[in-house]
């Protein structure tokens, strides 16, 4: 989107002038074909730019692993490896310290990035936009049942479109009397 004059929105080829503009970039640097690595704005433009007649290819690369007909995008790839990284790291201190995270990752409408997430570190709880959030089902009964489990620190994943990692773990403090550190990756 840089090089042939776009930005980064929903759908930056709705403006005519903007679609015109990228057209005769495309013409002034003899493109034959632009390969479109993105998400649903990506998508988006490069479906209105093949309307123009340009000839389009597009790569899923979104993190929220969101794109119809596809399974796993690079994006999500780079974005999981990196959110299990940290909170790998994370996790070092909560331990030795016995605490509880809240870990917020991205993933806008999507939940899939929390889920491979949490599924991958063995979080306590994960909370996705797919569901809908109530704390003492979601959050409470499961940090409750962990410690009588004998676990002394938990890990919630929140996806931003599910929740604010800031409100749980507020919710965490008040509810269950944990002072939960709160990471928004």
């Amino acid at each position: 989107g840089t090089i042939l004059g776009t930005s980064n929105s929903a759908n930056p080829l709705k403006d005519a002038a903007t679609l015109a503009r990228v057209q005769a970039n495309v013409q002034a640097l003899g493109l034959d074909v632009v390969i479109a690595i993105g998400g649903d704005g990506t998508f988006r433009g490069a479906q209105e730019l093949s309307k123009c007649g340009v000839s389009v290819v597009g790569i899923p690369g979104t993190i929220d692993n969101d794109i119809v007909c596809t399974e796993y995008t690079i994006g999500f790839d780079t974005a999981c490896n990196t959110a299990v990284e940290c909170i790998d790291k994370l996790r070092d201190t909560m331990q030795s310290h016995e605490r509880c995270s809240v870990v917020e990752v991205m993933g806008h409408r999507a939940g899939y990035l929390a889920l491979y997430v949490g599924v991958a570190i063995g979080a306590t709880a994960v909370l996705v936009p797919e569901r809908s959030y109530d704390f003492e089902k979601h959050v409470a009964e499961k940090i409750r049942a962990a410690r009588l489990g004998g676990k002394t620190n938990f890990m919630i994943v929140v996806a931003e479109g599910a929740a604010s990692a800031m409100d749980v773990g507020k919710e965490i403090k008040e509810h269950l009397g944990l002072d939960p550190r709160v990471t928004i990756l």
